[in-house]
């Protein structure tokens, strides 16, 4: 007499026996997205280098960091938004669910976020046993279009002012819609 659980177990093991078989032609990639995915996807594409160079300027909408020697310690970390754009705030919204973007290597939970009218912001309490790469992401999208500074990240240890880091700032042109 078989249970339950060996019948289908049986059924899951035999082969399929109505005919119907599909080859379906497959490519993988490495696990996360980097600019070598960018560059496989847009030549699979047959893409022109205008919007390859447009995609690899895109690509990294989330914030990465690295500490050479692992401690202990509570950082903040604070990206203000330029203006024009809008954070999808997920506990209002579903579109800022970043669940979304499991594709992110090295991703860590916040101990606490905040996310403002004009910044991110994330609290992390970091293990001196941690890896020395740790990334957060939010979603933001462009509500107007125009020329903006984009301003500086901040990260910086609560409790000890000579741990902090800073990206670079710039400018980025948001265009109408078409």
């Amino acid at each position: 007499m078989s249970t339950g659980q060996d019948t289908i177990a049986a059924l899951a093991t035999q082969e399929y026996k109505y005919g119907f078989v599909t080859d379906v032609e497959a490519e993988n990639v490495p696990r996360g997205l980097s600019e070598d995915t960018v560059r496989m996807i847009s030549a699979r594409k047959g893409e022109p280098a205008w919007l390859l160079d447009w995609g690899l300027k895109a690509y990294p909408p989330w914030l990465k960091m690295t500490e050479p020697q692992p401690q202990f310690g509570r950082v903040i970390v604070a990206d203000y938004l330029p203006a024009g754009f809008e954070i999808d705030n997920p506990k209002l919204v579903s579109s800022g669910e970043t669940s979304a973007l499991a594709w992110i290597e090295d991703g860590v939970e916040p101990v606490n976020s905040e996310f403002r009218d004009d910044r991110f912001t994330a609290a992390f309490e970091r293990k001196q046993d941690a890896g020395p790469v740790f990334t957060v992401a939010y979603v933001v999208r462009a509500v107007s279009p125009g020329r903006y500074v984009l301003p500086q990240a901040i990260v910086e240890d609560m409790y000890r002012p000579d741990r902090f880091g800073r990206t670079g700032s710039g400018t980025l042109t948001v265009s109408a819609a078409k």
